[in-house]
């Protein structure tokens, strides 16, 4: 299922570095084997700080996120729709189809349909909504059509109801772990200002690169360890077989959607090419 020129990659989140943040351990994985990357904000981010306006966060944003393409070969589409405010409507989901149809995925990863925010929510059911519709000609017609149908993967959360994620395939990304804080550290009003503010601890983000790049290192290791389960370990036991470590420290887990090509999690350990 590898093809010679490489996996491609479209990651399609909500905002400028939810792809990073879930995805950069496989997206710098995949590229070091000679791959493409796309990620898609399906908005703009503009509502995402405490004290800037609108207008001036969305171009901050859109900047961070030029950092991370520039820096790691990523190429970056923000959709221009307000953060807070997206709507899963016919012009999104054909914008989305033909950005999808233009880069040719083998691989689109979103989040959920069931979550805290309503722009995640609402790209899990855009990217839903468009799956079917990427293989008929007459929608969208100024954009070709795919001859084949991706696969489509769910990024990991902590969610429970109606139904908990249920891990597919779960990746050892510690190797990644330095590349994938450095795609933070791109994002500055988010991991030093705007997130820091929301969790009271403002006063204690560092000052030098070093430390800020420590504490984008520290933020995935906990995001790791909040979403750490049974399931989660089961999983990566089962792939990694005696190459599995004792503890898993850093990782990043997909769920297939059914609303993709029908994949194996062998065929899922191909694709990665994982133990």
């Amino acid at each position: 299922m590898i093809k010679e020129q490489g996996i491609r990659l479209m990651v399609i989140g909500a905002h400028p570095d939810d792809c990073e943040s879930k995805t950069g351990g496989i997206a710098v994985r995949i590229l070091r084997k000679g791959g493409s990357v796309l990620y898609v904000s399906a908005t703009n981010g503009n509502a995402g700080h405490h004290v800037m306006k609108r207008d001036e966060l969305k171009q901050r944003r859109f900047l961070e996120t030029r950092k991370v393409a520039e820096e790691f070969g990523i190429q970056y589409h923000v959709m221009d729709n307000n953060d807070g405010d997206l709507q899963n409507t016919l012009e999104n989901r054909n914008r989305l189809i033909g950005l999808i149809r233009s880069f040719k995925p083998d691989i689109i990863v979103t989040h959920r349909t069931n979550d805290y925010h309503t722009d995640h929510r609402n790209t899990g059911l855009l990217v839903q909504d468009a799956s079917f519709l990427l293989r008929v000609p007459l929608t969208v017609p100024d954009v070709p059509a795919l001859e084949y149908e991706p696969v489509i993967l769910y990024m990991a959360d902590g969610f429970k109801k109606p139904l908990p994620f249920k891990p597919d395939v779960v990746i050892d990304t510690e190797e990644y772990l330095d590349e994938k804080a450095k795609m933070l550290y791109c994002h500055e009003s988010q991991f030093f200002e705007w997130l820091p503010w929301l969790d009271g601890e403002l006063d204690q983000v560092p000052k030098d690169e070093k430390g800020r790049l420590q504490w984008c290192r520290q933020w995935l290791l906990n995001r790791s360890k909040n979403l750490m389960n049974p399931e989660i370990m089961k999983t990566y036991q089962k792939i990694y077989g005696d190459k599995a470590k004792e503890k898993l420290i850093s990782f990043e887990a997909f769920e297939v959607s059914e609303y993709g090509a029908y994949v194996t999690q062998e065929e899922l350990c191909e694709i990665f090419e994982l133990p």
